[in-house]
């Protein structure tokens, strides 16, 4: 998915300090079940990697029956992790301010 560089990954101090953390993330991930509850009353802005495999930026529109008080939907450049993507803190910092 390219979220962690390959440097950290080959570093066998990192990766036991990670591999519990990705453990955990699995873990979570298959014991989740899904409860209906009611919508949100608070807004939701939901973002997505323009160039994201995982996550299909049509599919982010679904958040917004989870909320009863707005909803706004991005789409930034990158992929899975945009997070990481030059330009991110500066879209963000404009969002806040």
């Amino acid at each position: 998915m390219g979220g962690t560089p390959d440097e950290f990954l080959d570093n066998p101090e990192f990766r036991q300090l990670l591999l519990p953390v990705v453990r955990a993330d699995f873990q979570i991930h298959d014991q989740y079940q899904f409860e209906p509850a009611e919508p949100l009353p608070c807004p939701i802005t939901a973002i997505g990697g323009e160039s994201d495999s995982q996550v299909p930026f049509a599919a982010i529109s679904e958040w917004r029956e989870y909320s009863n008080a707005g909803f706004q939907q991005h789409q930034l450049p990158g992929g899975h992790f945009y997070l990481q993507e030059e330009g991110f803190l500066a879209w963000f910092r404009g969002q806040l301010g």
